[in-house]
């Protein structure tokens, strides 16, 4: 261990973003199935729970929203979800199955089950009538 880190994450890590430009923090919970598409710029903090089936585009970060805040905490994103170019997802909050974060949106607070979110703040812009499980 180096400061605190052990040698063979933090080497992989380090190896990931010089090759990929990706940053997967080794805390980061990710499941089968997660597909990251020209992930350029995409950051996974550490405490990130991604579930089974998800689309990651490029330059998404997902993290908390830093500082020493009391309520600060990482995203969980549920399954068949998809985060397009650019989305931004803090903090503490759940990001519900069968969603669609549009490209650029700032998403802070939760997002129910099958909807399209889009803006800053992200706002409900679609409601899903199927299930796509």
């Amino acid at each position: 261990m180096i400061f605190g880190v052990p040698v063979i994450p933090a080497i992989i890590r380090r190896t990931n973003i010089l090759l990929t430009g990706t940053d997967i923090h080794p805390g980061a919970q990710i499941d089968n199935g997660v597909c990251l598409i020209h992930s350029v710029g995409t950051i996974i903090g550490k405490g990130v729970k991604i579930k089974k089936n998800c689309e990651i585009f490029g330059g998404v970060i997902l993290g908390g929203k830093g500082g020493s805040r009391q309520d600060d905490g990482n995203p969980l994103i549920e399954q068949n979800t998809v985060l397009c170019s650019g989305a931004i997802i803090l903090g503490e909050i759940t990001i519900g199955r069968n969603v669609t974060v549009a490209a650029g949106s700032v998403v802070l607070d939760s997002v129910p089950d099958n909807v399209m979110v889009a803006g800053n703040p992200a706002r409900i812009k679609v409601w899903y009538e199927n299930n796509f499980d």
